[in-house]
């Protein structure tokens, strides 16, 4: 089973990874997890746009994503089936929808939720000002979107892109995670069905 985890700034992915992979005892690959693997293997130097959300003009960025190469494309799949497993493990962020999304024991999951909600997150979690958290709200969601476009040519929060799509800001830490959990626990006994 392989679960991946994208999410809007502040929908608190995380802290919904962090507890997943303690409810299906499956290691959790973040940031941080993978830029140490992406060190020891390597990849960090070799890639480093991969391992950073790093912030695009617009302008430049279409410019620039109309004339992506397709080893860039294919450079997330490569990095990702370089650091981690073969399966049984949580991945957030880093395009894993797209990179894993063709694989029968996929769960891709989108958390999202409104953005005022978002930033009170992130202004209780960082100790930040209104108007600081709304920035970073806003630029992390812009970075996201600019960077999964620019690796994978397709668009991040797309609801077509992903199994199971919540508003983790309006039903809570728990909530979330108990949907979220149905849904695995029935994919898993194979009771989720195509219609």
């Amino acid at each position: 089973m392989i679960i991946t985890l994208a999410r809007q700034c502040g929908s608190n992915g995380t802290l919904i990874g962090r507890t997943l992979s303690q409810r299906y005892r499956m290691p959790l690959f973040d940031l941080r997890a993978l830029t140490e693997a992406g060190k020891t293997k390597g990849l960090l130097e070799r890639y480093p746009d991969f391992f950073a959300e790093r912030p695009m003009n617009s302008l430049l960025s279409a410019i620039t994503l109309s004339a992506v190469p397709d080893n860039v494309r294919s450079a997330a799949k490569e990095i990702l089936t370089t650091l981690l497993p073969d399966d049984n493990f949580i991945l957030i962020g880093r395009c894993g929808n797209v990179v894993y999304g063709g694989r029968a024991d996929c769960v891709r999951i989108f958390l999202c939720g409104e953005f005022d909600e978002r930033v009170k997150v992130l202004m209780g979690r960082y100790n930040l000002s209104h108007q600081s958290a709304e920035k970073k709200v806003r630029e992390a969601d812009e970075n996201r979107l600019a960077y999964h476009r620019y690796f994978t040519g397709t668009t991040w929060g797309q609801a077509d892109m992903y199994d199971l799509s919540i508003n983790s800001c309006r039903l809570g830490l728990n909530r979330t995670e108990a949907i979220i959990e149905n849904y695995i626990d029935d994919v898993m006994t194979g009771e989720v069905a195509a219609e």
